[in-house]
C-alpha cells in the first residue's frame, strides 16, 4: 500500500469513527465518486469529501538513509449539498458536525491541526444544490 493510500485509509477511519450521521446522510468520497450524484427529490442533503495532498516537509534529519522525520501536509475538503430552496439550517448543522468529526483528532501518525478554512458558500451544482464547505487541515508524520 502506498503512503497516500495509507493516509487516505486513516482519514476514512477517523471519519467513520466520528461521523454521527452515518447511514442517514450519504458521504461521497472524491476518489470513489461516480458520475451520478444524488438527484433532487431523491435526497435533500448529501456530502462530498475530498482528500487534498499539499506538500511534504522534512521535520528532522540525521537519522540516516530513509530515517528522517517527515510530514505530509494536506486537508480534507468537505462540502455539504442541500436541495435548493429548503433553507440552510440543516446544511450548516451538517457542516459543523463534519468539522467536529475531524477537527483536533489524532490517530497514529495522523493529526488534524490548524485553522478551518471556509470554502465558497453559495455555489450550485447544476442549479439544483446549494453548497457550504470547509477545509480541515491535517499532517501525517512518517520516516523517509
Amino acid at each position: 500500500m502506498s503512503l497516500r493510500s495509507t493516509i487516505r485509509a486513516e482519514i476514512r477511519a477517523v471519519w467513520d469513527a466520528n461521523w454521527p450521521y452515518a447511514g442517514i446522510y450519504d458521504t461521497i468520497w472524491h476518489e470513489n465518486a461516480h458520475p451520478d450524484t444524488p438527484t433532487p427529490g431523491s435526497v435533500r442533503h448529501w456530502l462530498h469529501a475530498h482528500i487534498e495532498f499539499s506538500r511534504e516537509e522534512m521535520r528532522a534529519f540525521g537519522g540516516g538513509s530513509l530515517a528522517n522525520d517527515r510530514l505530509w501536509l494536506g486537508a480534507v475538503a468537505v462540502r455539504v449539498f442541500s436541495e435548493s430552496g429548503i433553507g440552510e439550517d440543516t446544511t450548516l448543522d451538517l457542516l459543523s458536525a463534519a468539522v467536529v468529526a475531524l477537527r483536533a483528532r489524532r490517530s497514529g501518525n495522523l493529526t488534524f491541526v490548524g485553522p478551518i478554512v471556509g470554502i465558497a458558500d453559495a455555489a450550485r451544482l447544476n442549479g439544483a444544490w446549494f453548497m457550504r464547505g470547509a477545509s480541515i487541515p491535517f499532517q501525517y508524520r512518517f520516516q523517509g
